[in-house]
């Protein structure tokens, strides 16, 4: 069994995620304005969410240690989510996600779990009447559909961090465009091929 077939057999099973449903849903919508505008569009479902053995080995970093609230900036089926209110409780979870379907799968999951420490929220980042909880740690991903989209992120990300210190972990985004779009950032240490930490510095001592 790969590993991605892994990943889905606990979606399923341990989570009771309906991933099924929700690739039919996104293979069968034709709506171009939803395709162009959305992030990680109608993509498999083990291409779409980062795998559990490496959201578990993200929050065992030291690095990350003694986190007490994650922002998921693109939270899909509720993966991060789900993972951290079933294994570190005392960590405050919130996640935004545009796709209502994917958002209300990760309800679902959330409360059939009585998950209390977990909050999925259905959001446009270039919504400017959209404020972020604050947090600890954001969790970034990279689109290349949309710039705006990407742009106001960073800015909602930024206004955060004009007030406390943050780290955000990006996933698939270039370190030149996390430059161009979070100038703010300093990188402090790079994961994986994938994933590089960075720590803000807006509100430096």
């Amino acid at each position: 069994l790969y590993l991605g077939g892994i990943d889905l057999v606990i979606d399923q099973v341990y989570f009771d995620l309906n991933t099924a449903k929700i690739s039919q849903i996104e293979n069968s919508n034709r709506n171009p304005n939803v395709k162009k505008r959305n992030l990680w569009w109608n993509l498999s479902m083990d291409t779409l969410n980062t795998p559990y053995a490496k959201i578990q080995n993200l929050l065992q970093l030291k690095i990350l240690k003694g986190t007490k609230s994650i922002v998921d900036m693109g939270s899909g089926i509720g993966r991060l989510g789900l993972l951290i209110g079933s294994n570190f409780p005392q960590i405050k979870f919130t996640g935004y996600e545009y796709l209502k379907h994917r958002t209300a799968d990760a309800v679902e999951a959330k409360q059939k779990l009585n998950l209390k420490n977990v909050n999925f929220i259905n959001a446009d980042f270039t919504d400017s009447k959209l404020k972020l909880a604050e947090a600890d740690v954001y969790f970034t991903y990279w689109s290349n559909a949309d710039n705006n989209v990407m742009k106001s992120m960073f800015n909602k990300i930024g206004d955060v961090a004009s007030k406390k210190r943050i780290k955000v972990v990006a996933r698939g985004i270039p370190e030149e465009s996390i430059q161009e779009y979070a100038p703010w950032l300093k990188a402090i240490e790079k994961h994986s091929y994938d994933i590089v930490i960075y720590e803000s510095t807006l509100n430096s001592p």
